[in-house]
């Protein structure tokens, strides 16, 4: 899980129509949008664990060690375990969300 800090502006001066909501009261909003945010960073992820899915078993298939196609039981495991973990990337969002 992420690091999460405040983030703070000392000394800026904003014009009165340029404020949005109250203010010292951007914390709260900026905690809210990230709940709703949350389904679009998860979406992201599921993304890049989809990519690496992929590349790993077009790798696997091509995979070519002491001269011949390479054909270990451990790879399959692991591209089975990544299929594992990609599912649960895709029902942890929406548990979240529902």
């Amino acid at each position: 899980m992420s690091q999460v800090d405040e983030v703070r502006f000392d000394n800026v001066q904003v014009p009165a129509d340029a404020v949005l909501g109250a203010v010292e009261g951007a914390a709260g909003r900026a905690w809210n949008g990230g709940a709703a945010g949350f389904p679009i960073l998860c979406a992201y992820q599921v993304g890049s664990c989809q990519a690496a899915f992929e590349m790993a078993v077009a790798y696997s298939r091509t995979r070519i060690q002491f001269g011949h196609r390479s054909a270990f039981p451990a790879r399959a495991d692991h591209i089975i375990g990544m299929v594992n973990h990609l599912d649960a990337a895709r029902w942890t969002p929406m548990a979240r969300c529902y």
